[in-house]
């Protein structure tokens, strides 16, 4: 990713950190009959968010904070010449 530039997931809200709350989700049991269903496996994002995998009827929601490289400013006075 390049320098100044951070992307994160976060909750549709867009105030918690998405892996932060996954961490803490209900773990819900049951009984696995083996049947495997379509988009039952939610897709892979590629690293370093150079791709990001969407699917069906799913919404995701991401912060992106840019911080441009520092630009210096040269201050150019003009003198009188003095005749």
């Amino acid at each position: 990713m390049p320098e100044g530039l951070s992307i994160m997931e976060v909750t549709l809200q867009g105030n918690l950190d998405k892996n932060a709350t996954e961490a803490k989700r209900f773990k819900w049991r049951g009984l696995d009959d083996g049947s495997i269903l379509p988009y039952s496996k939610a897709p892979k994002d590629m690293a370093n968010f150079m791709g990001i995998a969407l699917e069906p009827q799913r919404i995701r929601t991401f912060k992106i904070d840019f911080k441009p490289a520092a630009i210096e400013v040269i201050d150019f006075k003009m003198k009188k010449e003095s005749q």
